[in-house]
């Protein structure tokens, strides 16, 4: 194949082509040529090849006329016996290698054949086309003589849908009257449901504030008694530390030398307790979750307690050397009790 390329494009063998004895002929084969690709194999019906012991000897190709060498060989036409070259014999029929110009004749039988075969079947269509129009026309007919009937029924029902009309516009006009009245009583109406619609609000506003103000005591109040139990159980430490105080200025008077050892702290643990308190106090508390077990996060206690003053206690002077033992005295006991009573109420 490489050598019959070669060959093909060889000057002598393009100017034996290019020949005007063969120049029609190239040019129906080079048309052919074209359509190496999708008409390399044509399948025909009842087609009878040529024996191969009928094969002609010739010296050049019948095609392009180029004599046969050793590098173009020489190949023959299983229709007509003809030798051809490779180039010129590439199509087949029937799977049989055939000339180009066996294969153009086949060809043009085919495309014939398909040509005849295709006006038989455009004239069958035509013909179907035009009892189709014929049909259509009558069916055109008939249908304008079926419009003109409804179109004069379709006018007399205009007249009586006319009149059934202006009646009903009588009607309408009643009943738009009829609904506007209806319309002015329920505007009345709502005005009304509106206005107690207010009055209930103004009601509901006042009773929240009352339930906050009720809220508000009841925290306070719940507040103090928590901070009256914490000045009970201050005051209730410094009774012990009074006590240890006194004992330890009865032991030091009884041996002065332990004076010197013991250093008496300043009592400061009270007031940061107190201030702690006081901090805890002004914290979120939700009364009704201490009191009453309510977890309804949609009150907030915290606009409710009031914020109490630190009351801070004067600090106790450190204890010197006491000469003679303090007891304690009940009455001074509930007297201090009375005294943070009057602070808390």
């Amino acid at each position: 194949m490489s050598s019959n390329k070669n060959l093909e494009q060889s000057p002598e063998s393009q100017s034996v082509r290019n020949s005007i004895r063969h120049q029609s002929l190239n040019q129906s084969v080079h048309e052919f040529s074209g359509y190496k690709e999708k008409m390399q194999d044509l399948m025909l019906p009842n087609v009878e090849f040529v024996d191969p012991q009928n094969f002609k000897k010739q010296n050049e190709c019948i095609v392009c006329s180029i004599e046969f060498t050793q590098t173009n060989r020489q190949h023959h036409c299983r229709m007509c016996g003809n030798s051809c070259c490779g180039v010129c014999s590439q199509k087949t029929i029937n799977k049989n290698r055939v000339c180009d110009i066996c294969y153009m004749k086949a060809s043009q039988i085919t495309a014939e054949k398909k040509r005849t075969k295709f006006l038989q079947t455009l004239k069958e269509s035509a013909k179907k086309l035009r009892k189709h129009i014929e049909q259509a026309e009558k069916k055109k007919q008939e249908l304008q003589e079926e419009r003109d009937a409804q179109k004069d029924k379709s006018q007399i029902d205009l007249k009586v849908i006319e009149k059934e009309t202006e009646d009903y516009r009588l009607k309408y006009s009643q009943k738009t009257q009829d609904k506007c009245l209806y319309e002015q009583e329920v505007e009345e109406i709502k005005m009304k449901i509106s206005e107690l619609n207010s009055l209930k609000e103004q009601i509901q506003q006042e009773y929240q504030e009352k339930e906050q103000e009720i809220r508000a005591y009841d925290t306070n109040l719940y507040l103090r008694d928590q901070e009256l139990n914490d000045k009970k159980t201050q005051l209730q430490r410094l009774r012990q530390q009074k006590e240890e105080l006194e004992n330890m200025s009865n032991r030091i008077e009884q041996n002065p030398e332990l004076a010197e050892e013991i250093n008496i702290p300043e009592p400061i643990q009270p007031i940061l307790q107190e201030q702690s308190q006081q901090q805890w106090y002004n914290t979120n508390i939700d009364i009704d979750e201490i009191m009453y077990g309510n977890t309804d996060n949609s009150k907030d206690s915290t606009t409710l307690i009031k914020q109490e003053q630190p009351q801070q206690q004067p600090k106790k002077q450190e204890v010197k050397k006491p000469n003679k033992p303090n007891k304690p005295k009940e009455n001074d006991e509930t007297e201090d009790e009375d005294k943070y009573k009057c602070i808390i109420f």
